[in-house]
């Protein structure tokens, strides 16, 4: 079996419970993201924040509306002495990556399942959630060879954010438009 057909199953197998399950993994894993990186949120805010503030994360790497390569050398020139903590907190993005990723997914099987579409759209709506996830990686990737001095992957950092919002966006909307079209295509609501 290859394993876009295993990924293809996981995802014509969703059921609400594990989209919901998924919904809380991911939602757990942004409180452990947040928490991880309280303190370079505290350093950029100048000031120390509660869990609840710390959920509106400052680091460019957060913000959907995108930022510039100048935004984030600025940011790494902030964080100094903490850029060998923003390092290993990357390993904190890696179960929130998993959790979103499973989502989109389980939301697309879910969406698309008994909908008259073609082979080449399944294949797409189920990629998007991989690419995101692929993205995402890279993104951190590139934050990783930033942070330990490697090299300046500030002119690539902010591409690889917009990329993986844009998937992110991309596959929710997606899923959230077939589920609301199916009443119209003659399928009943799940």
């Amino acid at each position: 079996m290859s394993a876009y057909a295993a990924i293809e199953r996981f995802a014509l197998a969703a059921t609400p419970m594990r989209l919901a399950l998924a919904l809380a993994a991911t939602l757990m894993a942004f409180i452990v993201n947040a928490y991880v990186n309280a303190d370079i949120e505290h350093l950029l805010r100048g000031h120390a924040c509660s869990l609840i503030e710390c959920l509106s994360q400052s680091r460019p790497e957060t913000r959907q509306a995108g930022y510039t390569a100048e935004d984030f050398r600025v940011f790494l020139g902030q964080i100094g002495p903490l850029r060998g903590q923003a390092l290993w907190a990357l390993l904190a993005d890696l179960p929130l990556i998993a959790a979103l990723a499973t989502a989109l997914l389980t939301g697309a099987g879910m969406a698309a399942r008994g909908l008259p579409l073609s082979a080449r759209t399944f294949r797409l709506l189920f990629l998007l959630p991989l690419a995101f996830a692929a993205t995402d990686l890279v993104e951190d990737a590139l934050l990783a060879l930033a942070y330990a001095r490697f090299v300046d992957t500030s002119a690539l950092v902010p591409w690889a954010s917009s990329l993986k919002f844009a998937l992110i966006a991309a596959s929710a909307v997606t899923s959230l438009l077939l589920g609301l079209a199916r009443p119209a295509l003659g399928q009943p609501p799940e």
